[in-house]
């Protein structure tokens, strides 16, 4: 074939009409679907897991009754003192079950806005937050759930409301399952420590999958 023949034969397929390749509109519904089980068994598993947790901060009343004695001071004399070194929060967690409510809420904001500052990942921040908030109790941990969810769905009428996070989330129904996405991050979290009472500080480098 000569360099005529060959250019020819390259323009006819050229100018063959090309097939579209379509995407089946239903599979983000079922993802998301399938997103929202997993959140509503992993919350149903943090339900189960009151018992236990409930012993253990029972157990560890003193502790926390001397926290909250300590930070109601610093809180009156100094209230820098109630703040750890940033560098320790890349290798410790700055709540616990030893620490009373009061300390484990000043330290989780001041961990709120390191994880701003650094930039976290949207599925790192959700899911390090949540855990910090579960390892207190359940009360401090539904509580980060609730919020959040609150501001999942403040963020999705937000988004729904502009024509540019329409466009560039492809529509309602991918801010809904952006929203999702992250619920069940923040529910991954909780269940990291509250169920199975595991550090939070390591999702700062690798989230769970």
């Amino acid at each position: 074939m000569n360099k005529i023949e060959q250019s020819l034969s390259g323009l006819e397929s050229y100018n063959q009409p090309q097939k579209k390749q379509y995407t089946n509109p239903k599979v983000k519904p079922f993802t998301s679907w399938d997103i929202a089980l997993s959140a509503l068994e992993g919350f149903g598993e943090g339900i189960i897991a009151v018992p236990n947790r409930s012993f253990e901060i029972l157990k560890n009343s003193p502790d926390r009754l001397s926290s909250l004695t300590d930070t109601m001071y610093n809180l009156v004399t100094n209230s820098k003192n109630l703040f750890n070194n940033e560098q320790e929060y890349k290798t410790r967690d700055p709540v616990s079950t030893n620490q009373s409510t009061l300390e484990n809420v000043i330290n989780y904001l001041k961990q709120y806005q390191l994880d701003r500052e650094i930039q976290l990942s949207d599925i790192n921040k959700h899911q390090h937050m949540s855990c910090l908030s579960g390892k207190d109790g359940l009360s401090l941990g539904l509580l980060g759930l609730t919020v959040g969810a609150g501001k999942e769905i403040a963020e999705f009428f937000k988004k729904s409301f502009s024509p540019q996070q329409r466009k560039a989330y492809g529509g309602i129904s991918g801010i809904l399952a952006d929203g999702i996405k992250d619920m069940n991050n923040n529910v991954k979290g909780f269940k990291h420590s509250y169920v199975d009472g595991k550090e939070c500080y390591p999702l700062l480098k690798e989230p769970l999958p």
